[in-house]
C-alpha cells in the first residue's frame, strides 16, 4: 500500500510527464512550421508551393477560422503545458522569480500563432490553390519571404528555448528576464539575417508588393 508521500510524488512525476509531453508537442508543431516556411521559401512554382502547404494546412474550417492539424497538436501542447504548469507552480509557490517569468513568458508567446503566423499561411494555401500552374507570381513570392511570417516562427523558436532554460535552471528574476530578452535578441537577430538577405534580392530585382 502506497504512502501518502509516495502517492504525493507519483501524482507530480505524471504531471511532470504531462507538463514535458505538452512542450514536446509544442515543439512538434513548431518544428514543423520552420520547416514548412522554409520549404515554402525555396518554392518557385505553384506546384511546388501547394505540395508544401497543403500537409502543413491540412484540417477543417471550424466557423470563421481554419483549424489545421498542427493547430490542434500545438493547442493540445499548450494547454497541457499551462494546464500542469499552473498546477505545479501552486506546489513550488508563485512567488519563485522563474516561475513568475515562465508564465509571464508563455502568456505572450501564445498570441503569435494565431495573430501572426496563422493568417499569413492560410492567405499562402489559399493563393497556392486558387493559382494555376507555372512559376509563382512577385505578389506569392513576396508572401512566402514575408519577413513577418519567417520573424515569428524564429522569434517564437528562440523563446521557446528560453522557456524551456528557465524550467531546467530556475534562475532568478533578474535572471530569467535577461535570460528571455536575450532569447528574443537571438530570435530577431536571425529574423534581421533573414530579412537582410530578402532585401538584397529585392534591390537586385525591384520591390515585390503583397497583395492583400
Amino acid at each position: 500500500m502506497a504512502t501518502p508521500k509516495a502517492g504525493l510524488v507519483s501524482g507530480y512525476s505524471i504531471l511532470l510527464f504531462l507538463h514535458v509531453s505538452g512542450a514536446i508537442l509544442i515543439f512538434a508543431g513548431v518544428a514543423t512550421l520552420i520547416f514548412g516556411v522554409a520549404a515554402m521559401r525555396l518554392a518557385s512554382t505553384f506546384e511546388q508551393l501547394r505540395a508544401i502547404a497543403r500537409p502543413i494546412l491540412v484540417g477543417r474550417k471550424i466557423g470563421l477560422e481554419h483549424i489545421s492539424v498542427i493547430d490542434v497538436v500545438t493547442m493540445i501542447g499548450i494547454v497541457l503545458t499551462a494546464v500542469t504548469g499552473l498546477y505545479m507552480a501552486t506546489i513550488w509557490g508563485f512567488g519563485r522569480g522563474w516561475v513568475e517569468a515562465a508564465i509571464a513568458s508563455f502568456a505572450l508567446m501564445a498570441p503569435v500563432g494565431p495573430l501572426v503566423i496563422n493568417p499569413r499561411l492560410q492567405a499562402i494555401g489559399r493563393a497556392a490553390d486558387a493559382a494555376t500552374a507555372g512559376p509563382l507570381d512577385r505578389s506569392l513570392l513576396a508572401r512566402t519571404h514575408d519577413p513577418l511570417l519567417s520573424g515569428a516562427v524564429l522569434s517564437l523558436t528562440a523563446w521557446l528555448l528560453g522557456i524551456v532554460f528557465l524550467m531546467t535552471n530556475k534562475p532568478s528574476l533578474a535572471a530569467s528576464t535577461i535570460a528571455m530578452v536575450i532569447a528574443l535578441a537571438l530570435g530577431l537577430g536571425a529574423s534581421l539575417s533573414i530579412w537582410y538577405l530578402d532585401r538584397a534580392k529585392r534591390d537586385q530585382t525591384g520591390p515585390v508588393k503583397i497583395e492583400q
